[in-house]
């Protein structure tokens, strides 16, 4: 028979608080156990919650492995977890017996003399164990909430990623079926870079987890700091080829502004969301303004010469094209398949003036791109899309911006249909 419950000193021995680590630490068990081939009878198993604890008790069902043996198993269990002396498992032999490892526990609270010896001469009030074992049970539960929150938000911003460059086919943009007009990068150079830089997307979220309100206006220097640092590991991967580096920019406001959002609210909310983004890039453009033309940036240079903010211009707004015109496509359908995201991405171009298109054409060109698009939309039909990847692929000019774009919408979709974890 395997039981297990908390060391809790004094009384209650549980409590709201309390009661969440015995559930978590039961999960936690189940899992160590299964993971050492160790199978348990849950259909007899029994949870006790009483003011003297909460108690787990299952039989193990018949094991190869001794008794002994398993009370070795559970002591791993118990040492290798960060609050392990709080824990307590103990295994009964088949006679009813208690089975011992004959081993002599330190004190939780002072860790320099044995438990049962402090506990013999009350060098430690039950006020401050108490107090000491409530703080560090509740900072546990917070560090995994904040860990499995922002585990949660990095895939769906991994997905939503790789939705959009395996998007098939797509007008000018790298593709799984080819690399539109680029000649320097490809499918996999994407899945290499977006391998990269999602390795820096659940410290964007612990960063906006931890942002205090007042610091909100200041903190777009906290996700740069982190997006120059997926910058350059990106262009270490790609041999200096820029792949990302605008999707950088708004999937790192984006993810920091969830983990702001959620620490302060259950769920999540378009409204929130946008006013969060509008405060971290208030007078973004500006920046723009205060750079000189000769600047090597794209978004530099089509600000100074067609006063274009592209997506500067959408996330110091809340990006309104992803809310106002690709997200209701997303909505209506509600199916993330390959029309609908294209169709999804024809309105994103149709709105958007992208600087990936300024820079390498003009006004005229842009404007005529979005009017195909436009049309493509309300008529689609593969000879209209068609027409539309022949006109990029003839005037050598990709999308980036409306593809970043299109990333960023499928990830709100994504939150907002598959985001169901109770905080």
């Amino acid at each position: 028979l395997l039981s297990m419950n908390l060391n809790i000193a004094g009384l209650p021995k549980t409590n709201e608080c309390i009661a969440d680590f015995f559930f978590l630490v039961k999960s936690q068990l189940l899992i160590w156990l299964a993971a050492n081939r160790i199978g348990i009878d849950s259909a007899n198993e029994t949870v006790l919650r009483h003011a003297a604890g909460d108690f787990f008790i299952v039989p193990i069902n018949h094991s190869k492995i001794g008794t002994q043996q398993l009370k070795i198993i559970t002591e791993q269990f118990e040492n290798q977890h960060e609050l392990g002396r709080f824990i307590d498992v103990d295994i009964t032999n088949h006679e009813g017996k208690p089975v011992s490892s004959g081993k002599s526990k330190l004190c939780f609270y002072c860790k320099a003399f044995p438990a049962i010896e402090c506990r013999r001469l009350k060098r430690h009030s039950i006020a401050e164990l108490q107090r000491f074992q409530q703080k560090e049970i509740k900072n546990y539960l917070e560090n995994r909430k904040l860990n499995e929150l922002s585990r949660k938000l990095s895939i769906l911003a991994i997905r939503a990623i790789l939705y959009e460059i395996s998007l098939s086919p797509k007008p000018g943009l790298v593709s799984a079926l080819n690399s539109g007009v680029h000649t320097d990068m490809n499918y996999r150079t994407f899945i290499d870079s977006t391998a990269i830089i999602s390795s820096y997307f659940q410290e964007l979220v612990q960063k906006g987890f931890r942002c205090e309100t007042e610091n909100l206006p200041n903190a777009l220097a906290l996700i740069r700091q982190t997006g120059l640092q997926m910058e350059t590991e990106m262009f270490a991967q790609t041999n200096g080829v820029n792949t990302q580096k605008g999707l950088i920019f708004l999937i790192g406001i984006s993810l920091f502004s969830c983990g702001y959002i959620f620490n302060k609210n259950e769920k999540f909310s378009e409204l929130v969301f946008i006013e969060t983004v509008k405060q971290i890039c208030a007078n973004l453009q500006s920046e723009l303004s205060n750079q000189p033309a000769e600047s090597k940036s794209h978004s530099v240079q089509c600000f100074s010469q067609f006063k274009v903010g592209g997506i500067r211009f959408e996330a110091e707004n809340g990006f309104p094209t992803v809310f106002n015109c690709a997200l209701p496509i997303l909505a209506q359908v509600n199916l993330l398949d390959d029309k609908t995201l294209t169709l999804t991405l024809l309105a994103i171009m149709s709105e958007l003036d992208d600087t990936n298109i300024l820079y390498r054409s003009d006004m005229e060109t842009l404007q005529l791109l979005k009017q195909k698009c436009k049309f493509a939309l309300h008529n689609f039909s593969e000879e209209n899309y068609s027409e539309i990847i022949n006109f990029c692929n003839a005037k050598r000019i990709s999308p980036g911006g409306a593809a970043d774009l299109l990333s960023i919408s499928i990830f709100i979709y994504l939150l907002k249909t598959e985001f169901n974890y109770d905080f």
